[in-house]
């Protein structure tokens, strides 16, 4: 029965819970021990009923909750769209690195073209030289612009490499926007409303917490 796996789940938390307060020792106990073992325990066994039976949903970018599809005690599919984070900046920041893709393409083909014009204008200062025509300085020229073109081709080349990378950023952190239920489940608490600000920078902000469906386990 449903109770049963719910009882079982709880014995194995407090036997987790038992384990980690064994591991971290005193270290979690107050100076003057104050703090009793019971306290200790609840805290990292409710940790770890969490983990065994539940699932906290954040996001990975900052910015404006413009939606929320789903709310407390609403069941939820794996997958299903339940928030979402407004999408405009981010848009913005996928077309701006798209456009820089084409102008990096753009300074490939360019220096492309240099390359080829220096490496007809070093043959043909070769041939002048071989035949007396030209003074060496001018050779060497020619060779130093060859090479320097080449190098101009190998970085626009990086270039491309570097945008292209920034371009897969920008559409994945589009794509976080629409926040997803990562399993079957039970909303049981919801933490943001729309309109609110939502900060990524340093960790990830906790939207939903879901209680995983325990009728397959």
């Amino acid at each position: 029965p449903r109770e049963g796996r719910v009882e079982l789940g709880a014995e194995v938390a407090r036997g987790l819970a038992a384990r980690v307060y064994a591991e971290r020792g005193a270290a979690r106990v107050d100076p003057g021990g104050r703090r009793a073992l019971q306290a200790v325990l609840e805290e990292v066994e409710a940790e770890a009923v969490l983990d065994a039976w539940g699932v906290e949903v954040g996001t990975q970018v900052s910015g404006t909750v413009k939606e929320i599809y789903a709310d407390f005690n609403d069941h939820v599919k794996k997958g299903q769209l339940i928030a979402l984070i407004d999408p405009d900046v981010l848009s913005a920041k996928l077309e701006e690195s798209k456009a820089n893709l084409t102008v990096a393409r753009a300074s490939v083909a360019r220096a492309k073209a240099n390359l080829a014009d220096s490496q007809r204008n070093l043959k043909r200062n070769k041939e002048l030289w071989s035949r007396n025509l030209i003074a060496k300085s001018e050779l060497e020229a020619a060779e130093t612009t060859h090479a320097l073109n080449r190098a101009s081709l190998q970085e626009a080349e990086a270039r491309v490499l570097q945008v292209q990378a920034a371009l897969r950023q920008s559409e994945s952190n589009l794509g976080y926007t629409r926040i997803l239920s990562p399993e079957d489940g039970v909303i049981i608490s919801r933490l943001v409303n729309v309109g609110q600000t939502v900060a990524a920078s340093l960790s990830t902000p906790t939207l939903f917490s879901i209680a995983k469906d325990l009728t397959d386990m």
